[in-house]
């Protein structure tokens, strides 16, 4: 890359962080927001899950435009990410449930949602993220 180019996209990278850092206070209340909907709907759907929310960290919203810069022109519209949420459950009735709850209740994006319940057995222990 040449000079010119490294500094346009310095400056572009700096303006996104910088804008980021603004709108970001949002998210921490979105996150709050969020969780407190959440905690409420698993109440009757699986009262021991625990449920966590948070926004991205500055630092993982930078790191994330240098390694994806090819899929922004404006990364803070563009990124879907900025807030997220899990429910932690116990059975697999129990995330289907609250799956459901999601999907009634969110808008979810897609194409960057992704299901690995299936990826182990019924008689293994491990992660299984929907």
């Amino acid at each position: 890359m040449q000079t010119e180019e490294l500094d346009r996209e310095r400056e572009w990278s700096i303006r996104q962080i910088e804008t980021f850092v603004k709108i970001r206070p949002k998210f921490i209340q979105y996150a709050g927001t969020l969780q407190d909907i959440l905690n409420h709907a698993v109440k009757s759907i699986c009262p021991l899950a625990i449920v966590q929310a948070r926004p991205k960290a500055v630092s993982s919203f930078a790191e994330k435009i240098k390694r994806n810069r090819a899929q922004y022109t404006d990364a803070v519209k563009d990124m879907t990410d900025l807030c997220g949420a899990r429910v932690i459950t116990q059975t697999a009735e129990q995330v289907q449930a609250v799956c459901r709850f999601i999907e009634r209740n969110f808008q979810v994006h897609w194409e960057d949602s992704q299901d690995v319940s299936t990826r182990l057995r019924p008689s293994e222990f491990g992660y299984r993220s929907v």
